[in-house]
């Protein structure tokens, strides 16, 4: 491997620092830090010391703050009483090979009171991008004082162990003083280029004082916030230009967007994997220090290729590593089928980190659980079974390949001729097609452990009374719920997945009713026929199309709904469909409307347990479990964590 990957897996010196790869977690807010009977960082240092035992190079941490005007979500503001608790995270992380700078981030005008009981502090009186809340603008004496505190927390950052620390510029308040966008000062610090960098150069001049050159010192620069009127390429370029000429800083890393454009810096499956590295390749034309670059790259054949053309110097994987810590060890031994490949959907990581909980992974339950079920948890049972699982979706492959790891013998039975159950329907939408990673990990895995799988087969109770398991695990699902609706019966009315599965034929006019899913069946279903030139009326009840949906989803998707004329009726449901004419109803108001002329009516309804086997099995098996959609229709993670923790304990 160290031929196909000459470049992923040479070391890099970075000021003081010699990395042993060119892979390293970026940073990201996890929502772990605990409070002090729990160790405060206990958690977040498992969850780092995982990617440090899966091969990562460099990991650069978030969650800490300087000062409580730049909190929000999972920022701690830290002092001299937490060196002890990280310099354990350090240590455990440079156990494992890998070397670890700290973030020093303050969140500026998008800071929230609600989380610090303090207002937000910026260089001018201007509301962040999605926020509700005015900041205060930093008076002279204000400035001073964060100059300062950039020194002391970067000291406590040092005496804890840590090999450098980068400053969060693309993002809060450093960038609120270098954006035009959001700095709108007359004094020294705003106004031209010189003035909205002195900030930045006061910070670096502080942390230098107080630390020496000793440690290593990034900054993370934002390449284009994509927003008229605020940073362009040309002046990242010119920034870039002279933070290197101050000769203080020992790398770059290099991001796009804003807040305003958290749906394109953070995107889902739609958008392009590696949009940002054109960016820092520019960058780097221009600079002496090595390069950072990350979004959406996650395959290590992508990541050598960006480093071979030399657009950066490391590659940042942030949700990947959530995803699978162990890609870099499975990457340098050849193994990149059994990679766990993020499929960028967003729901266990962002929408949980924005409902202000601990971020997890749809496809790895272990995230954010490393101290109880981490690598290496897995031991060979006790008395090995015969196991036979019901169902080959997402609750029981998992199942499957949690069991087999220990040591028990697997069948597993699936009615249908191919594995993956709904997701692999799911996948069939043109945008959502890396949803089928999914099962593409879980099928290679059930074969390596050498899982008897019988698809096209349907096990009835006869076969599996037949089979004599030692346990049973039904695993079969959910079927789409019937809603009694007037003219459901009607030879025009068809549901999400007889569409997808291509059993039926859609007219030109199709309306496509939410009935309160308010998720991606909807909303692919809705996308997918309108991209395939159909005429969409989408109806929902919510008060917009998505309304479950990771909130930084919901912008993109609207762009893509408009430019394919969907014609969306919010707070809107059916009340009777007779022949081609659908009667509709404000779900408010309840005042009613004719849409005429439709050809095809799909329901996107919410399902219900498959349970029947299960029910003929309860008193003909002893041993009997019921994992995923058969116990309560739900999303795929809560299928992949059943499967995945009745596995590990049978």
């Amino acid at each position: 491997m160290r031929e196909q990957f000459k470049y992923l897996f040479s070391p890099l010196t970075i000021g003081s620092m010699s990395v042993r790869n060119r892979i390293y977690s970026p940073p990201h807010l996890t929502n772990y830090v605990e409070d002090e009977s729990r160790g405060w960082w206990d958690r977040v240092t498992y969850y780092h010391a995982e990617r440090a035992r899966g091969g990562v190079g460099l990991i650069v941490m978030s969650e800490i703050a300087l000062h409580p005007s730049g909190v929000a979500w999972g920022l701690q503001v830290v002092d001299e009483r937490h060196i002890p608790h990280l310099k354990r995270l350090t240590s455990m992380v440079h156990e494992h090979g890998s070397k670890i700078i700290q973030l020093i981030h303050t969140m500026g005008s998008n800071a929230l009171h609600e989380y610090s009981r303090h207002a937000a502090w910026a260089p001018s009186p201007k509301k962040g991008f999605m926020m509700t809340e005015v900041p205060h603008e930093m008076e002279g004496e204000e400035i001073t004082h964060l100059i300062k505190r950039y020194g002391e927390v970067s000291h406590i950052i040092q005496e804890a162990g840590y090999d450098g620390i980068e400053l969060q510029a693309a993002l809060g308040l450093i960038h609120n003083f270098l954006s035009p966008l959001s700095n709108q000062r007359k004094d020294e610090y705003g106004g031209n280029l010189e003035n909205r960098m002195r900030f930045v150069n006061e910070v670096i001049n502080s942390i230098r004082k107080r630390c020496g050159r000793e440690i290593v010192l990034g900054v993370k620069i934002c390449a284009d916030e994509l927003t008229p009127g605020g940073i362009t390429l040309d002046d990242a370029k010119e920034i870039a230009r002279r933070l290197d000429a101050t000769g203080k800083l020992d790398y770059l890393a290099v991001r796009i967007g804003n807040f305003n454009t958290l749906p394109i810096f953070i995107g889902d499956m739609n958008v392009p994997q590696g949009m940002a590295v054109p960016y820092g390749a520019a960058i780097k034309k221009v600079v002496t220090v090595p390069v950072f670059t990350q979004l959406r790259i996650k395959n290590p054949v992508h990541a050598e290729k960006i480093l071979a053309d030399g657009h950066a110097d490391m590659v940042g994987m942030v949700r990947q590593l959530l995803c699978d810590p162990e890609l870099p060890n499975k990457a340098q031994s050849g193994d990149l089928e059994g990679i766990r490949y993020c499929m960028a959907c967003n729901q266990g990581c962002m929408h949980r980190l924005f409902m202000n909980l601990p971020i997890e992974c749809v496809q790895n339950p272990a995230s954010g659980r490393e101290r109880e079920c981490g690598s290496g948890f897995i031991t060979i049972a006790n008395g090995k079974k015969k196991l036979l699982i019901v169902g080959g979706g997402p609750a029981g492959l998992k199942c499957a390949e949690m069991a087999a790891q220990r040591g028990h013998r697997i069948i597993l039975y699936e009615r249908e001729n191919e594995l993956g159950g709904q997701v692999h329907v799911a996948a069939k939408v043109f945008n959502r097609e890396e949803f089928r990673e999914v099962i593409n990990y879980l099928e290679y895995r059930v074969k390596e452990l050498k899982v008897e799988v019988k698809s096209g087969l349907e096990a009835t109770p006869e076969i599996v009374v037949e089979e004599a398991p030692d346990a049973v695990v039904i695993a079969t699902g959910s079927i789409p719920t019937m809603l009694s609706l007037p003219g459901e019966e009607q030879k025009n009315v068809f549901n999400v997945v007889q569409v997808l599965k291509g059993e039926v034929a859609v007219g030109e006019n199709v309306v496509v009713l939410d009935c309160g899913e308010g998720h991606w069946k909807y909303a692919s279903i809705v996308e997918y026929l309108a991209h395939k030139g159909h005429k969409v009326y989408a109806l929902t009840p919510w008060f917009f199309v998505g309304y479950s949906l990771p909130p930084i989803s919901v912008p993109t998707l609207y762009m893509r709904l408009y430019e394919k004329n969907v014609i969306i009726n919010p707070l809107t449901s059916i009340k009777e469909i007779s022949g081609n004419i659908v009667t509709t109803f404000n779900v408010i108001s309840k005042e009613e409307k004719l849409l005429e002329n439709i050809d095809t009516v799909i329901l996107a309804t919410d399902n219900q347990p498959d349970v029947d086997l299960y029910r003929k099995l309860k008193e003909k098996v002893r041993e009997l479990y019921l994992i995923g959609d058969c116990v309560a229709p739900r999303k795929v993670d809560a299928a992949i964590r059943e499967g995945f923790n009745l596995g590990r304990i049978l």
